[in-house]
């Protein structure tokens, strides 16, 4: 059957493997799953994570366009708007926000897309999440996202905290 399998299955993996709203709208008209597939002993393979992941902005807006969702977890829990929180992907943060992606969904410690960013210090995209509504004072198992920042973890840590008290953070 070959690398990709048959069929649907084909084209949804070659799907998933796309880079461009042309390659994709190719492998939809073979009946590939916008939402991607399940690999057994990994768990789902999902498109808008991967494009989030890369910060590929056409391909994020493409998806959201054609019906992929953004609610979707990979095998580690997160959603795109974490993964591109996370990563720092500032130009499709807005995008999934706008395609209805749950700007306080939480992953599997409790963390929304804010606490991600704050994480690895991202200003950037703590500054956009902020500026879109995310909530400064969530709590996780982790903190709230200015206790994370007062750990001083990031050469940027008092930056950070001073972000975050402007947009209203007051919980430790």
């Amino acid at each position: 059957m070959g690398l990709f399998g048959g069929g649907t299955e084909k084209a949804t993996r070659k799907f998933f493997a796309a880079n461009s709203p042309r390659e994709a709208q190719a492998q939809i008209a073979k009946g590939a799953d916008v939402n991607g597939f399940d690999v057994p002993g990994i768990g789902r393979m999902i498109p808008l994570c991967r494009h989030a992941h890369q910060g590929n902005a056409a391909m994020v807006t493409w998806l959201l366009e054609n019906g992929a969702d953004p609610a979707l977890r990979d095998a580690t829990g997160d959603s795109a708007l974490h993964i591109a929180a996370n990563r720092g992907k500032v130009s499709v943060i807005p995008i999934l926000v706008a395609g209805n992606a749950d700007i306080e969904a939480t992953d599997s410690r409790g963390n929304t897309p804010l606490h991600r960013s704050v994480m690895p210090g991202d200003l950037e995209a703590t500054r956009v999440l902020l500026e879109l509504g995310a909530d400064p004072n969530a709590r996780s198992e982790e903190g709230t996202p200015l206790s994370l920042a007062s750990r001083g973890l990031h050469s940027n840590s008092a930056e950070m905290e001073r972000l975050l008290r402007s947009h209203g953070a007051t919980q430790y």
